[in-house]
């Protein structure tokens, strides 16, 4: 067996590259690292804003700020946006502006010249007439990234190697509007009875995922992206509220936290009991809920064996 290095979580990226060498992280691809990501990751419940919302607790997704998350490891933000660029989540307005986080990520690089962020900002607004606006969404986040974030923001049309993106943050997006797409192949769809809002069920499929990536992914297409969806959310449940169905719908919806409670120990064991399976393979952007220190760091432990 391999030993594992003892990795600091708010420098780690450093760290590895010092492990790894100057020529071989010139021929990596960002791609190919086991990435700490926070699902919604402005989505704390002092950002949500809305009192009713709040208490629901249906659209709080972090328990940490940006800010803190970065310091415990993660390394891919998700942010989501409306009209004018505001934070969202769904259909709940988030306190702040996407020109807000990305001051955060920036002063933090500064503080950690050589880290590296991905982040999406990603349209995720509900409402009327809102095709306009979302069309003009990714001109207008690039716009701000070479305009007022210039010294650390990164936007390309490919991938870049460890070597490119040093003191960076890095757009990227999903379905490759805005910046470049992370193309990889598709997660296997998992058939299981009864509804995947079952939290064991649920887990069952995380698994599954899991254990796909690590038969999957290696160095010969080592330009693919892999994800990892360890998050659960409702709000799409949410959509359609009415004062008829409102008490039904919340008192039946499973929150995030719930969901978290659950399934982040279950994968913090998981991801410890079988680091030293991982061979050559990788497991990409593992997205969770309610990130917390222990889990962060049991996910990017994977890329020091």
């Amino acid at each position: 067996m391999a030993p594992i290095l003892d990795a600091d979580p708010s420098n780690w990226l450093s760290q590895l590259r010092e492990h790894l060498g100057v020529e071989r992280q010139s021929q990596m691809y960002l791609s190919s690292l086991t990435l700490p990501a926070t699902h919604n990751s402005h989505a704390t419940t002092d950002n949500i804003v809305g009192w009713a919302w709040q208490k629901m607790e249906v659209a709080n997704c972090q328990s940490s700020d940006i800010r803190a998350q970065l310091d415990m490891g993660v390394r891919s933000i998700d942010l989501r946006i409306g009209k004018d660029l505001v934070l969202r989540h769904g259909k709940v307005t988030l306190q702040g502006h996407l020109r807000d986080a990305l001051h955060t990520m920036h002063e933090w690089l500064d503080q950690h010249p050589n880290e590296t962020i991905m982040f999406q900002a990603k349209w995720d607004y509900w409402g009327d007439d809102r095709q306009p606006d979302q069309d003009k969404a990714p001109g207008q986040v690039n716009d701000m990234i070479r305009k007022e974030f210039s010294a650390r923001g990164l936007v390309l049309d490919q991938q870049p190697k460890l070597s490119e993106c040093i003191g960076k943050m890095v757009l990227f997006n999903d379905n490759g509007a805005g910046a470049f797409p992370l193309k990889g192949p598709e997660a296997p769809r998992t058939d299981l009875p009864g509804d995947m809002d079952v939290i064991d069920a649920h887990w069952v499929h995380i698994q599954r995922v899991l254990e796909w990536a690590l038969g999957t992914s290696s160095p010969a297409n080592q330009g693919d992206y892999y994800e990892i969806p360890c998050a659960q959310q409702s709000l799409d449940k949410l959509e359609n509220l009415t004062l008829d169905n409102l008490w039904n719908d919340i008192t039946n919806v499973k929150r995030p936290i719930d969901f978290a409670n659950v399934i982040n120990p279950r994968l913090c064991d998981w991801l410890l009991g079988n680091i030293h399976r991982r061979g050559e393979g990788r497991l990409g952007r593992v997205y969770v809920d309610f990130a917390n220190p222990d889990l962060v760091k049991a996910i990017l432990l994977w890329n020091f064996v």
